[in-house]
């Protein structure tokens, strides 16, 4: 059993105080078992200051995570905060690694290196999967899943992209034990009594339109045609402005496409979403993850109401878990922005409503996890505009 405590800290400048913060929570909110790990999501600032690192370097337990825009725990929802979520347990083993920089290398040979450097156990494959994927464009995000899915078949994976506050992300980093990188992959292998359950809040169905459409030709993440249409056609004859090769990313944020990807082997007829943010100078459409050819689409309807709606169900069906010790949570960055007029409401809507199960959310650059599991064979996704829980 894995026991959990959510802490935090807004003092950015002053170390000893931010650390007096966390140690103070840590004392009344939970008492440390055999094997602990730390979850660490933080703004940028607390990097830049020196008090992450004074806080890995003082803690009894590692702490592995990334930057984010903003976090919430049971007390508060803040863009300017530092939070930990404390996993403890006596029959579960935690096991960090981290890759070296996936840009200077195939990524699945970097991942295999890492797990050999801690002596993955091929008999006994770790019951739940926790990554941190760097922001990078090199990759499309759906790379993290599917490379994680060749190591591990079948092992949940759950894991968040690296994001930060910026219009360009470019003070997006990942971390492993107070040190940070720009382009590696931190990980932990959770071995044990593990009873790991999933949520994923997309957008609702009954926003989509009525009409679907056909992937006819696309490359990865690169759209070149919808029903036999170029994609910049096809989305100037709806009406969207596409004149620029570059789209900034508000114009489509709202406008994203329910992806079913009935072609894959592992399709277990959950859809995702993808949305359009840019095009290529052929007019190809550049979406936010791999959309496969033959695909089926639809177009949703997107609004704050319905962002608030899909979290909120998902808030409720937490509630009710009688056996939850702790939940983890990440939502991604287009849905803060699509709430930009007040971008902290559905973290805040997590602090109203979880008021007894101790529990961690951040805004995420993209969201791995499973989607269904047959017998003990998780199926694992990349996601978008979606918020995605981790229930121990």
């Amino acid at each position: 059993m894995i026991r959990c405590a959510s802490l935090y800290t807004c003092e950015i400048d002053n170390h000893e105080v931010a650390l007096e913060q966390i140690q103070k929570q840590l004392s009344y909110k939970i008492e440390l078992l055999e094997n602990t790990m730390g979850i660490v999501m933080c703004h940028n600032e607390f990097i830049l200051s020196g008090t992450l690192e004074y806080l890995s370097d003082n803690l009894p337990f590692d702490i592995i995570g990334t930057t984010t825009a903003s976090a919430a725990t049971n007390e508060i929802a803040s863009d300017m905060m530092l939070t930990i979520f404390v996993m403890t347990s006596n029959d579960v083993r935690f096991v960090p690694s981290i890759t070296k920089d996936i840009d200077q290398g195939e990524i699945g040979s970097l991942l295999s290196e890492s797990l050999e450097s801690v002596g993955l156990e091929n008999n006994n494959p770790p019951g739940l999967v926790l990554c941190f994927p760097p922001y990078s464009q090199k990759y499309t995000s759906d790379i993290y899943a599917d490379i994680w899915g060749k190591f591990m078949p079948g092992v949940p994976i759950f894991g968040s992209i690296a994001i930060d506050d910026s219009m360009d992300f470019t003070a997006c980093k990942t971390i492993f034990r107070g040190e940070t990188h720009s382009r590696c992959m931190p990980f932990i292998l959770c071995y044990g009594n593990i009873n790991p359950r999933f949520l994923i809040a997309t957008m609702p169905l009954e926003n989509a339109v009525m009409y679907k459409g056909e992937v006819t030709c696309s490359n990865d993440n690169i759209v070149h045609e919808l029903d036999n249409i170029p994609t910049r056609d096809y989305l100037k004859n709806l009406g969207f402005p596409t004149e620029s090769e570059s789209i900034a990313a508000g114009v489509f944020l709202f406008t994203p496409f329910l992806i079913s990807q009935k072609n894959r082997k592992d399709y277990d007829g959950s859809p995702v979403v993808r949305g359009v943010f840019g095009f290529t100078s052929d007019g190809a459409g550049i979406f936010s993850g791999s959309v496969d050819e033959c695909s089926t689409f639809s177009m949703i309807n997107i609004s704050t109401d319905s962002v608030l709606s899909s979290t909120m169900e998902k808030l409720d069906a937490i509630s009710q878990i009688k056996d939850a010790n702790g939940v983890f949570m990440v939502s991604c960055i287009a849905r803060r922005m699509i709430m930009m007029h007040d971008p902290l409401k559905e973290l805040s809507a997590a602090t109203d409503k979880l008021k007894d199960i101790p529990f961690m959310m951040s805004h995420s650059g993209g969201e791995i996890c499973p989607t269904s599991c047959k017998g003990n064979f998780w199926v694992n996704r990349y996601h978008s505009y979606s918020l995605v829980a981790l229930i121990l």
